[in-house]
Formats: structure tokens, sequence, C-alpha cells
């Protein structure tokens, strides 16, 4: 029957369509770079993330602020401070108010060695969240990493008083160790 040949000779080009090759976009591959950086972090080896990561953004500008985030924070974490610091300032250029990039900024900040911005970006999000405890936590570092010994203390003290954790005592007992030396 006619419509009979008619209908295999589609389906064979479907077919035909369907085995050829298909070629990624740049952003698709992009995101599959992205996950690949996604997995490695997750097995805790930051720097090899990092590197996948850094690829990533530079095939694509199609990541959300969360994945950009998340990807400029593990940078951070691998060393790879100055890239983490751009990745966070261009998030906060379109998202200023997006709270965790503005900490995790002050943490790299922080991290190298630029006590003042870093403690800038912290007053900025305890203006708008001043029990934001995160900020608080940096907050206190800061002021310890600027040899601010009684008022790192003061702060620390009060964190823990709220909700004591890990980062919080180990600040504290870094300020007293500290404040007895000087």
């Amino acid at each position: 029957f006619p419509y009979q040949y008619e209908e295999v000779e589609r389906l064979k080009l479907a077919i035909a369509e369907a085995e050829k090759p298909r070629v990624l976009t740049q952003d698709e591959v992009a995101r599959q770079t992205m996950e690949k950086g996604n997995k490695l972090s997750e097995e805790g080896q930051h720097r090899a993330a990092s590197e996948e990561y850094m690829n990533a953004l530079s095939l694509s500008k199609a990541f959300t602020a969360e994945e950009q985030l998340r990807m400029a924070t593990v940078m951070s974490w691998a060393g790879s401070l100055p890239e983490a610091r751009r990745r966070l300032t261009a998030i906060l250029a379109e998202n200023p108010k997006l709270t965790p990039a503005r900490i995790q900024l002050a943490r790299v900040l922080l991290w190298s060695g630029e006590f003042d911005a870093a403690l800038k970006e912290i007053d900025t999000v305890l203006a708008a969240e001043p029990e934001n405890r995160e900020a608080l936590l940096v907050r206190a570092s800061g002021t310890r990493m600027k040899r601010n010994y009684k008022p790192a203390i003061a702060l620390y003290d009060s964190i823990i008083k709220k909700q004591g954790d890990y980062d919080a005592y180990e600040g504290l007992a870094y300020a007293y160790l500290l404040s007895n030396n000087r």
C-alpha cells in the first residue's frame, strides 16, 4: 500500500536523524563541565573542581546566581581567591541583596588579608540582618584577624550564648590564645 511505503520512508528518515551524532551547544558543554566540578567538589577534590568551574564559567554566562555562588565558594576553598573574588563581585553587581554571596566575598577578602574591606562587606549584611549568624562569625573573625581580641572575644561569646558551634568555639580559642601573647 502506498501509505505504508510513505510511513516506512518517514520512519527511516526519523531513525537516520536520531542516529546522527548530536553536537552540544556551548551552554550544554558548560553545564556538563559544572556538573563534573560538582562531583569533584562532593568528593572533596576542591582544586580539581575549581578548575572545572573556571572552565565552565569561561564557556557560558547562563548559570544562575546560586550556581555561580556555589562555584565561587569552592574556588575560594581551593585557594583561587582572585577568581572567586571576581565572580562574587560580578554576582553582587547583579544581585546586591544576595546575602550569601556578600558573606562569601567577605570571607575571601579576609583570607586575602583585606580585613577592612571584609568588615565593610559584613557591616552591609549586618545593617540589613543584625542577627545573621554567618555574618556575625565573619565579623568576629575579621575583628580577631585585625588583632582586636577583646571585641572579638565578646562577639564570639555572644554568638556561642545564642547557639554554640565549632566555628565560634574555634575562633574564641584563637582569640584567647592570641590575646595572651600580646
